[in-house]
């Protein structure tokens, strides 16, 4: 199942533009795919060594994104701090402002 292409697939649809947030992203694997086919990710991890990883693959690959090193407790007290008027911008808001602070 994990070896058969999205294109094959088709379950994501048209990723284009799309904000994607990967918790628990590891080496960012499925984040530079998405990111290959248009979306907009931003990886999470709390392991900064996996982030290492993800950060070479995302050269390899031709790609860049957002890499944020926090936990997904840190993301939703953040998120619930924003005082944006829509859920989705306060959580892009949080994200960006984590990712920023941890680059």
């Amino acid at each position: 199942m994990w070896q058969l292409p999205e294109s094959e697939l088709r379950i994501l649809g048209d990723v284009t533009g799309r904000d994607v947030l990967e918790l628990g992203c590891g080496a960012a694997q499925w984040s530079i795919l998405l990111a290959g086919l248009g979306a907009r990710p931003v990886g999470l991890d709390h392991s900064e060594r996996q982030l290492e990883h993800a950060r070479r693959a995302m050269v390899e690959a031709g790609v860049d994104f957002p890499l944020a090193h926090a936990s997904a407790e840190e993301v939703r007290s953040r998120t619930r701090a924003s005082t944006s008027s829509s859920p989705i911008t306060e959580r892009t808001g949080s994200l960006t402002r984590i990712a920023s602070s941890r680059r």
